[in-house]
């Protein structure tokens, strides 16, 4: 008896699979600048795209995938600001510009909540 496609999918490693399978919640592009710090190193970036679990941000410096930094910023219309732990998980080019893939290490429930609803309504016009 053959594997069917799935069983062979959930079969592969995790970092053998492509990173879009990888996430679990969908990206939305938001227009909002995010510092990134590690070390001595202070980056400000402009964001590509936003979900619960991560962000991709447009980064004028490299970082090696499994680096973490600290990313801080606040949602377009919010005065809370997020600090909160970001760990590589890609890197790719959009229109040119280098972009960084994170993946959030110590997100709380309660920034969770905060960003969901906040996507929700950006998807929805509200």
């Amino acid at each position: 008896m053959t594997k069917d496609r799935r069983q062979s999918e959930r079969e592969q490693k995790p970092d053998e699979r492509r990173e879009d399978e990888r996430r679990l919640e969908a990206r939305v592009p938001v227009d909002m600048w995010i510092t990134a710090e590690r070390d001595q190193e202070r980056s400000y970036s402009h964001s590509a795209d936003l979900s619960p679990g991560g962000m991709a941000i447009d980064c004028g410096w490299p970082h090696p995938i499994g680096t973490q930094v600290t990313l801080r910023f606040m949602l377009p219309g919010t005065e809370y600001v997020f600090n909160i732990e970001g760990e590589v998980v890609g890197a790719s080019w959009i229109e040119g510009r280098p972009v960084t893939n994170f993946r959030f290490v110590n997100l709380s429930g309660d920034e969770h909540i905060l960003i969901s609803r906040y996507l929700e309504k950006v998807q929805t016009g509200e």
